[in-house]
């Protein structure tokens, strides 16, 4: 979780994992108000509050709180929530004695918890995290493996790179040392008190794509380096982080530093896939632990090593010129006719696996020849037997001759850097950037119900009568689903894939306010491969507080490219379950010569825009079509230039194909192809057309063929 104010640490700090002297403060004395953390590893002591000093301060705190560890207030408003997942909230905090502002994370130990064992798993990430915090506060030492160091790291102070630890939870010896972490012996509740962030490199990069406001090469240059140099001080510290993406980076007045080290572990660890405490992001991992999830042996692991992270460094690198995670297209590939995003992420996975070659966007490539050779060469090399180390890779010229004027932390040491004139992309400066709530992604499948407002397209919305009402829901996959009293169905509005892709906005022209604005991206192209217009949706909320809700759970289910997963037995039955499901097939198209991709049917073929009008030759797209061996059906994407799969095998299998004659259709030989319903909710069919009726009867067998064969 992101957590607060920075604060120097002295060298003379206490040795790694001492305890550390809590001394009650001199009665003479009141508390100070310095502003400035005398906390855990503070060379002066970190006093106790008494029970009167604590009534005293707690009247100067403003809004609900609580009183912890008997010197912090935790303020409990939902506007106090800086994170939220599924093992621990971070709340924004005030130290009473100092005034200062924390980040206080408490860790999510329920009843139900301590039954099904799921507590001893939150003690290991609750433990874990003190101990790696203190370790990472010790000044940066030379690592004995030569790959893991380099000179820039000489001059990286810790406090510089990682999130500071102010306090933790756990008994008092009789000595007045801070011993083990633990429980408070007070409420039972563990507390991990840190430092306050401004934002998130996430939150950032989102700023700037709602702005529309591309970063500078100098401002990429420079972010990368910090994200770069930052990774390598854990690795020349002996740890993996496991879970790196930009919502793992965060920004501490400027300078960029690493978060959630529940997870990190020790180079060279071995990690079984029971291990319930470990958790990844499937569009950032990397091919050899997506093969490590994907190995079916009885009882798989993983060796913990640096390679891991740098793939993941590698993957976030890009988001700084696209402002979007680059495996998202082919992760809303999968989450196409209603997946789960657990489904979705698990084929992702089994694509990643074998993946021969990075698709690095077009616009990345362009962007500089030295940033395109530092990923293709150095940071997403599939085999990572191949892959340099980002101590090795920060001698790249792309990184290394940066020539600094001026540092956004104000110090010469300072990771993130800018160049002169470039103000304007200095996130410190960003004055419109608010820090939002990190809600856990593993909650993505959380549904949402209610009433909106919708205006059809061709009306115009100014007008309140062009508006009626709906009980519309988003369902488990993120789409937006509505109940057709005309038709008597629940069907999708909006797909899960295409609300993945959406952009959202307040819409300010609409007879019902406030409003809210969904652009959707077209899938198909035109002639030319140019992306056509976007289609835009229009809903009316009943309140500002049901348009904040609704603008949450429109936001939630966009955010799918970091969804997170964890590790442990439930991980390992549901793979067994997709590996039967699937039958082992690949379900996906790559750059390889596998027979996977060779065509065993392939024809031009006519493509229905989605809900168009079937009269209208220019809502019909031809493209070159085919069935591939393992029975997806495919097509080449000028827009992307790469092929795609439309249907899997397994989507077909479970289809329904039948021929139709359109009365008022423009094509004569059409077909569908419609999947079945799922939880009540009814797909919209995939529409089809041929150039004769002997080719559409070809097409329909063809098509049918999955199910035959599976």
């Amino acid at each position: 979780m992101g957590q607060g104010c920075i604060r120097k640490h002295p060298r003379s700090e206490p040795a790694l994992l001492e305890p550390v002297k809590v001394q009650p403060p001199p009665r003479s004395k009141s508390p100070t108000s310095s502003g400035r953390s005398q906390g855990l590893f503070s060379s002066a002591p970190t006093p106790t509050v008494s029970s009167s000093t604590q009534r005293s301060s707690a009247q100067v705190v403003e809004g609900p709180h609580r009183i912890v560890m008997k010197k912090y207030a935790m303020h409990m408003t939902d506007d106090d929530i800086m994170g939220e997942g599924n093992s621990s909230i971070c709340r924004r905090g005030t130290n009473l004695l100092t005034n200062e502002t924390v980040a206080i994370k408490v860790y999510k130990v329920s009843r139900s918890r301590s039954k099904n064992g799921q507590a001893e798993t939150l003690r290991t990430k609750f433990t874990r995290q003190i101990e790696v915090l203190r370790e990472l506060m010790a000044p940066l030492e030379k690592s004995k493996d030569e790959s893991l160091w380099c000179e820039q790291l000489e001059l990286a102070p810790s406090d510089k790179l990682f999130m500071q630890l102010l306090d933790y939870s756990g008994n008092l010896a009789s000595s007045g040392f801070r011993g083990t972490p633990g429980p408070d012996p007070d409420d039972g509740e563990m507390y991990v008190v840190t430092e306050m962030a401004s934002c998130s490199l996430k939150e950032y990069i989102a700023a700037r794509r709602k702005a529309g406001k591309a970063m500078s090469k100098e401002t990429v240059r420079a972010i990368t380096k910090a994200m770069m140099l930052v990774t390598a001080g854990l690795h020349a510290k002996g740890f993996v982080h496991l879970d790196l993406k930009p919502e793992n980076l965060m920004l501490f007045n400027g300078v960029l530093k690493l978060i959630d080290v529940d997870g990190c572990i020790r180079i060279g660890t071995k990690i079984s896939i029971t291990d319930s405490s470990l958790s990844f992001s499937p569009c950032y991992c990397s091919p050899e632990w997506a093969r490590f999830i994907h190995d079916d042996s009885p009882d798989p692991y993983i060796i913990a090593a640096p390679g891991l992270d740098v793939w993941s460094i590698g993957m976030t690198i890009p988001e700084l010129i696209t402002h979007d995670a680059i495996l998202r297209p082919v992760f809303v590939s999968f989450l196409k006719h209603g997946r789960p995003h657990r489904q979705a992420s698990i084929m992702l996975m089994e694509w990643l696996s074998s993946v021969k070659k990075v698709p690095i966007p077009k616009s990345v490539e362009s962007f500089d020849k030295d940033l395109l050779s530092l990923l293709v060469n150095s940071l997403l090399v599939p085999d990572p037997a191949k892959r340099k180390t980002l101590a090795e890779s920060l001698n790249h010229p792309f990184v290394k001759p940066i020539q600094l004027a001026r540092s956004v932390a104000r110090s010469s040491t300072s990771p993130i850097t800018y160049a002169v004139g470039d103000t304007d992309d200095d996130p410190s400066a960003s004055g419109g950037l608010r820090r939002r709530e990190r809600k856990g992604t593993q909650d993505i499948t959380a549904r949402h119900k209610g009433v909106l407002w919708k205006c059809s397209k061709t009306q115009d919305p100014s007008k309140k009568e062009n508006w009626y009402k709906r009980d519309v829901w988003l369902s488990a996959n993120g789409s937006l689903c509505y109940h057709s009293p005309k038709q008597g169905k629940q069907l999708i509005l909006i797909d899960g894939h295409q609300m993945a892709n959406a952009d959202l906005g307040l819409f300010e022209k609409g007879a019902i306010e406030p409003a809210i604005e969904i652009s959707i991206a077209e899938e198909d192209e035109d002639e030319d491969g140019k992306s056509l217009p976007r289609e835009t949706h229009v809903f009316g909320c009943e309140s500002e507080e049901d348009y904040a809700a609704w603008m949450d759970a429109f936001e939630s289910a966009r955010h799918i490219a970091a969804l997170t997963m964890k590790l442990g037995r439930s991980i390992a039955v549901q793979l067994k379950e997709f590996r039967l499901t699937v039958n082992n097939r690949r379900i996906k198209v790559d750059d390889d010569d596998s027979a996977d991709r060779v065509p065993v049917f392939k024809s031009k073929l006519w493509k229905l825009k989605a809900d168009s009008d079937w009269s209208d030759k220019q809502n019909w797209r031809e493209r070159e079509m085919w069935i591939s061996q393992n029975g997806s059906l495919v097509y080449y994407s000028v827009l992307e230039d790469r092929e795609l799969v439309y249907y899997s095998a397994s989507d077909l299998a479970r289809a329904t194909v039948s021929a139709h004659d359109q009365t008022d259709s423009c094509m004569s030989w059409g077909f569908s192809v419609q999947l079945p319903a799922q939880d009540g909710v009814e797909f919209a069919p995939g529409e089809f057309a041929a150039d004769s009726e002997d080719l559409r009867t070809e097409w329909m067998k063809a098509v049918r063929r999955p199910a035959l064969i599976s």
